[in-house]
């Protein structure tokens, strides 16, 4: 099985490497690159910006993403996923801290596969990136497979 490379747009750096070493303690078979906000994601799927010449990311099997970014937010980023044929066939998944209703009911209306609240603890994190592995990774079949 291939490793899937997942796009984590998450603005905040101290997040980001929370993530990293999730991933790595978890044993997870992710792939992460990480992206500043929604407008990166879409230009790295795109293969423009500073993503120039690298042609558009086929191998994208999912996509992690925050709701409050700078430029592009997560639900700007969820409804221009939708606009396109080949990337509203990647399963999104929101992590954010927010747990408010409105947030979740607008996320799954704008095309979210998942919506999960980013957990207070370390531990936590490490099992929510096992989860997203176990079911995402091992039990799914992704459109990039």
């Amino acid at each position: 099985m291939t490793t899937p490379r997942a796009i984590w747009a998450e603005d905040d750096p101290v997040d980001r490497i929370l993530f990293e070493r999730a991933i790595r303690k978890s044993g997870a078979a992710l792939d992460p690159t990480f992206v500043d906000d929604g407008q990166e994601l879409l230009d790295l799927l795109s293969g423009v910006g500073r993503f120039a010449g690298q042609g558009p990311a086929n191998d994208v099997g999912l996509i992690v993403l925050d709701l409050n970014m700078p430029r592009m937010d997560g639900r700007m980023l969820l409804s221009r996923l939708q606009l396109s044929a080949d990337f509203r066939r990647i399963p999104s998944i929101v992590m954010t801290t927010s747990p408010a209703r409105p947030d979740v009911l607008a996320c799954y209306d704008l095309g979210a596969n998942s919506y999960i609240t980013k957990p207070r603890s370390f531990e936590a994190l490490v099992q929510v990136i096992r989860n997203i592995d176990s079911y995402w990774v091992n039990t799914c079949v992704l459109p990039a497979a």
